[in-house]
């Protein structure tokens, strides 16, 4: 069927595409953070603050999708390379590059105006977010350096920060502990994907970890992290969450361990596939516990 420019058929269109390029999954989950980061520093039987915890969401959702607008634009010539990546609203051409900077700017405008409002804090930790994910991962790392998404991950914890910060109380043991489970999380999960597309990140000349080190030092710094993320998580729910919560996280967290470590010793593209959607399930399944706990 011809698409007819101007139709609603084409606007329908070109909305599909900026969603797609906005990455509606990673800006979910930093709104969900953030309003996670607010509920931990609420404290009842204050009445709940809604306008502000919207407002964070809000801030999260916008600075998470014009960050990722514009990584898209620096990573064009990468993910035309890629077969993952290839037909993206960019590399595919259904979204010209110029649009989508100014898409990713206004979205980033919006986010940190209402920042602003939050307060001071609240918008240093957004602004320090987006620099991170945009200039030290994307524009300065992820091309030279397979610890790129070490030196990124700071972007993945902020949103704790920023939801907590906005309630203008000092931010506590337990939200910095969380958004240190969120740091250790971040190269697991990446570090996942990357091993079952190694072979299109170096098609690419990406220095992924599992792309450059050799199979044993990846397999040791992956269940480093790994070990690493469910000894802040156990330390996490033992101080923050009810017996019952703390008690499903900790085995959530060994379940994840012997599935991991079973991966290492016999690495698959399928087991790589299946420990990356149960790692991603640990962080929205333990982040939902954190807002049962508070309900």
């Amino acid at each position: 069927m011809r698409v007819v420019p101007g139709s609603i058929t084409g606007w329908w269109r070109q909305v599909t595409e900026y969603w797609a390029l906005s990455k509606p999954r990673i800006w979910m989950v930093f709104a969900v953070e953030g309003a996670v980061g607010s509920m931990l520093a609420w404290a009842p039987p204050m009445p709940f603050p809604w306008v502000r915890v919207s407002a964070v969401i809000l801030v999260m959702a916008w600075g998470a999708a014009g960050a990722e607008a514009l990584t898209n634009v620096l990573d064009l010539a990468m993910d035309r390379v890629m077969q993952r990546t290839h037909t993206r609203p960019l590399p595919s051409g259904a979204v010209r590059p110029a649009c989508a900077v100014v898409f990713g700017l206004v979205c980033i405008a919006f986010s940190l105006t209402t920042s602003a409002f939050l307060g001071l804090i609240p918008l240093l930790f957004v602004a320090l977010g987006l620099i991170d994910n945009i200039v030290i991962y994307s524009a300065l790392s992820k091309r030279f350096s397979p610890w790129s998404i070490v030196l990124g991950s700071g972007s993945g914890a902020i949103p704790i920060w920023v939801g907590f910060s906005a309630l203008k109380v000092p931010i506590s043991l337990n939200a910095w502990l969380l958004g240190v489970v969120i740091l250790c999380w971040i190269p697991v999960h990446i570090w996942s994907v990357a091993w079952a597309y190694r072979d299109d990140y170096a098609r690419a000349g990406v220095p992924m970890a599992p792309v450059v080190w050799s199979a044993a030092t990846f397999r040791r710094s992956w269940y480093g992290a790994l070990a690493l993320l469910g000894i802040m998580s156990g330390l996490f729910a033992v101080r923050s969450l009810p017996l019952w919560l703390a008690s499903a996280v900790i085995l959530a967290t060994f379940l994840i361990g012997f599935g991991g470590y079973r991966w290492v010793l016999n690495p698959t593209v399928i087991g790589a596939r299946r420990i990356f959607g149960a790692i991603n399930g640990y962080l929205v399944g333990f982040l939902l516990l954190i807002i049962v706990s508070r309900l």
